[in-house]
């Protein structure tokens, strides 16, 4: 495996093609009949009583949770770490539209549910601590976001509990490779891939690797240094240069060769609140490979 490309690779792109237009953005399609079901459940829930969730407001996540069904690029971790719990249920949410309503749904009143995707795998039981059902939405998140977000982060944490005071360093948030595996497992992804390392660099083939999935319908999250989403231009690794930042792949990823220097091209990912795009500024609409794979951690990727 290399960290930069050959000239011979299939992958690499040359002077003569190197604003070729993107082929591939977003997640494409989905059932529009699922979507119609989840949002009759959000239309029985608005009409409903029970509540387990003390601070929430029914009227106000019944509305996010129609938002979300519009555009998964829109779920918000607002001023939270749960970055790696939020772009792993932006495509759940986009794949299993009924699922993801049903969980929200049955955790405001009941107090519990299940994480599942296809009905003939298992899924996970979520069963939030009083601690987080007693405990208002952190840090300005959206009321639905919070009550589905903050109770996954806290069923895949075998060490903490999660409320919104997340710890130092917000330590209580973190969502490791192998967490963002099994959320992806217990979804009903049958065919999963971890190429991700919490602490060393990826590399080119990796990045490549992803976009390769992506273009084939994988769900595709890549674990990166937040700087690479910084609008000022980096020059390379940090200080102390470690991964930071979960983000959602939404476009594919092109490496031209310019005047012999090898660029990435900008792309979209899901990050925070919405799309953004790599690197995050004006112009020059690119980032030398190098400086990127500086900041590129690799990438964990689920197939239904």
């Amino acid at each position: 495996m290399t960290d930069t490309p050959s000239i011979y690779d299939d992958n690499w792109f040359t002077d003569a093609n190197q604003l070729s237009p993107k082929v591939k953005e977003g997640l494409g399609q989905r059932s529009t009949a699922d979507v119609s079901k989840a949002r009759a459940i959000v239309a029985d829930f608005r009409r409903g009583s029970k509540q387990a969730f003390s601070h929430l407001d029914r009227g106000k996540v019944a509305d996010v949770l129609d938002a979300r069904l519009s555009d998964p690029n829109s779920f918000n971790q607002a001023h939270t770490w749960l970055c790696g719990i939020a772009t792993f249920v932006r495509v759940w949410a986009f794949d299993h539209p009924v699922e993801y309503v049903k969980l929200a749904v049955n955790l405001f009143e009941s107090g519990s549910g299940r994480l599942e995707g296809q009905a003939k795998y298992a899924g996970k039981p979520i069963v939030p601590s009083n601690a987080l059902k007693n405990c208002p939405p952190g840090l300005d998140m959206p009321q639905a976001d919070w009550i589905v977000l903050a109770s996954i982060r806290e069923a895949f944490n075998n060490v903490w509990g999660y409320t919104n005071d997340e710890g130092i360093f917000h330590i209580k948030a973190w969502n490791f490779p192998a967490d963002v595996v099994n959320e992806f497992r217990a979804a009903g992804y049958t065919r999963i891939r971890n190429k991700a390392n919490w602490t060393a660099p990826s590399g080119y083939d990796n990045l490549m690797e992803a976009s390769d999935l992506y273009d084939s319908d994988w769900r595709v999250i890549l674990l990166i240094n937040d700087r690479l989403l910084d609008d000022k231009q980096i020059k390379g690794p940090g200080v102390i240069n470690t991964s930071n930042h979960w983000v959602g792949l939404d476009s594919d990823v092109i490496v031209t060769n310019y005047n012999g220097k090898q660029m990435l091209q900008q792309f979209d990912v899901y990050s925070w609140s919405g799309r953004i795009t790599v690197p995050n500024w004006k112009e020059p609409k690119e980032i030398p490979l190098a400086t990127f794979n500086s900041c590129y951690f690799g990438f964990v990727a689920g197939h239904v």
